[in-house]
């Protein structure tokens, strides 16, 4: 086929690995296989049809070792893996692994960083040995987290949501949430299984009622719902509180110095000024200190004496 100009070439769909293709360098025409060109070739311009990047000729020339520019979109189908040591099941479609020594093994699973697992659908686990070991879409993060609930959250630092958890959080160091919608944060506090939606803050604070609020430290536990708690323990095996407000009742362990004013109670000068003791409730004693309205335990004067209602 001497003499024969390339446009009168029979033309073809498909190549081979083997096909042999001209190459012309300083007038001097040679030949190359489309296997020996495709490895010289670490940069590429233009697209590739499905069609050709499907064929087993192809497919043939990877793995490819080099340096590789790509202009434009990669689009993967399938897992992903990069690094050392990482493993998907072969089940787990569409997962991800990066880092050192990740497991996944659920779909739509995606761990990265060193020895982090997810062991359900669409996890994320990512740090240093967190896992992600809910049934649906949790996530741990940071160095030891466990993210057990489903929909759930952890980070910082060997913290942990539990199975029943489910839309929960934790962060911090040590906290642990084992009731659904609630938050744990700080150092070692909880929120126990029975403190649905309920918050606990601080150090080592435990929440369980449903709807509390707890902050402060080594509080006194109560399952009392809404409550609203400050600890000032000074250990697990001394807790105590500072508030405990609940239902209509707030309860102060301590001292209460009020700076300002209440509707009757003001100070003035360092002095307790009883404003409408001293403007209206002026009773001869106790039985007529009732009939104004005066309640148990109630103060009333009499002329200047300050008394208590006892009867």
């Amino acid at each position: 086929m001497a003499n024969v100009k390339i446009s009168e070439l029979p033309q073809v769909s498909t190549l081979a690995t083997t096909d042999v293709l001209p190459s012309v360098a300083s007038s001097v025409t040679s030949k190359i296989t489309l296997q020996s060109l495709a490895a010289t070739m670490p940069q590429v311009t233009s697209s590739v049809s499905a069609s050709y990047a499907s064929t087993a000729s192809y497919v043939s020339v990877f793995p490819y070792v080099g340096t590789a520019r790509i202009t434009g979109s990669l689009i993967l189908s399938g897992s992903y893996v990069h690094g050392s040591g990482n493993y998907i099941d072969p089940a787990a479609d569409n997962a991800f692994a990066q880092g050192i020594d990740n497991e996944v093994y659920y779909a739509h699973g995606f761990a990265q960083g060193r020895e982090n697992t997810v062991q359900g659908m669409g996890g994320h686990a990512e740090g240093y040995r967190s896992d992600a070991t809910a049934q649906y879409y949790s996530h741990a993060e940071g160095n030891n987290t466990t993210a057990a609930g489903n929909y759930s959250h952890t980070e910082g630092a060997s913290t942990s949501t539990d199975i029943n958890a489910e839309s929960s959080h934790a962060e911090g160091y040590l906290t642990q949430t084992k009731a659904q919608y609630s938050h744990t944060e700080g150092y070692g506090a909880e929120t126990s299984p029975t403190a649905e939606a309920s918050h606990a803050e601080g150090y080592y604070t435990i929440a369980s009622g449903s709807y509390q609020h707890v902050q402060g430290r080594y509080n006194l536990a109560s399952t009392a719902q809404s409550a609203f708690i400050i600890g000032n323990g000074i250990s697990s095996a001394n807790r105590s509180n500072l508030v405990f407000a609940s239902g209509s009742a707030v309860q102060i362990s301590g001292s209460l110095n009020i700076s300002g004013s209440t509707n009757s109670i003001s100070i003035s000068n360092g002095y307790v000024v009883l404003t409408q003791v001293s403007r209206s409730l002026n009773y001869l004693n106790d039985t007529a200190a009732a009939s104004g309205g005066v309640p148990l335990g109630g103060l009333y004067r009499s002329g200047s004496f300050i008394l208590i209602r006892l009867v």
